[in-house]
């Protein structure tokens, strides 16, 4: 496992139980995802058994979403994090057999189920979903490209992909104050999060993935915070901070980030907070087959 998977695993699992609590945004993501997911079924298909794959259950809150809406449903949920798969055992353990929860790397674990049956012909073939959906997940995939690749191969003719994610735009605040206090501090930028990938660029990984009739759609959630601080507390509670950024010498933690929330403050702080943005990336694409 990379390093930096395992480092998301650790930051993940150590804040599984303040997850919930400062996850308000995932939460609008989620629900939008299950709208998504209601509106786009065939009217046809309501009473058919459904085989889905979730990918990053977190503490299983779209899960039971999932169950409760889908009475003929079976879930195969997976995440990185054993501390958060424990809360989402005890959240789902009132739908017994109806889920089955797997730790694991989503991109480990793909590739191992699409070459499981390969030149092993007494090897039973991978299972196949009708369904596919994450949920604030993609984001931290290490190699996508391929990852959306294998899933399509995990998907029933037929099948859906359905996923929501986070844009370039997101946190544009955070960056620019960085920017700014790295030009006013002397020294050359660096990427504090997460490079990511906007609507385009994932669209044209699903179409060369296979994935056929990929739709997008994005929207902005802008939160309040009392301060800085309490932003980039909220943000560590959920074990989303990640950083590209390498010490500099002459330069310390503290000063950098004194600057930064000082430019922050200056530039986009109003009568009701701190301003924090989210863009928000909702994507959805069909396996091969009938729809």
């Amino acid at each position: 496992m990379l390093a930096r998977t395992k480092s998301t695993r650790r930051r993940f699992s150590r804040k599984a139980h303040s997850y919930d609590e400062h996850a308000a945004v995932q939460r609008t993501m989620a629900e939008t995802l299950l709208r998504r997911l209601v509106a786009e079924r065939r009217p046809q298909a309501s009473a058919e058994p459904l085989r889905i794959l979730e990918i990053g259950c977190g503490t299983g809150l779209l899960t039971a979403s999932l169950l409760d809406a889908l009475p003929g449903a079976h879930v195969t949920a997976i995440d990185l994090a054993p501390g958060m798969l424990t809360l989402a055992r005890q959240r789902l353990r009132v739908y017994g057999e109806r889920v089955d929860l797997v730790q694991a790397d989503i991109e480990q674990w793909a590739a191992e189920q699409t070459s499981r049956a390969s030149g092993k012909p007494d090897t039973a073939p991978y299972p196949a979903y009708d369904l596919i959906l994450s949920n604030a997940c993609f984001q931290w995939l290490i190699d996508p490209a391929a990852t959306v690749r294998h899933l399509q191969q995990l998907a029933a003719s037929g099948g859906m992909l359905l996923f929501s994610t986070f844009g370039p735009g997101t946190f544009h605040e955070l960056h620019d104050a960085f920017r700014q206090a790295y030009a006013i501090l002397g020294h050359p930028q660096q990427q504090h999060g997460l490079m990511l990938a906007g609507p385009e660029e994932w669209t044209a990984l699903l179409c060369s993935a296979g994935w056929l009739r990929p739709n997008a759609c994005c929207s902005t959630v802008i939160e309040s915070f009392p301060s800085v601080r309490d932003f980039l507390h909220s943000v560590k509670a959920i074990g989303a901070s990640s950083t590209q950024a390498v010490p500099v010498p002459g330069l310390s933690t503290r000063r950098l980030f004194a600057e930064m929330t000082a430019c922050y403050e200056r530039e986009y702080a109003t009568l009701t907070g701190i301003p924090a943005s989210y863009e928000l990336l909702y994507h959805y694409a069909h396996a091969d087959g009938d729809d």
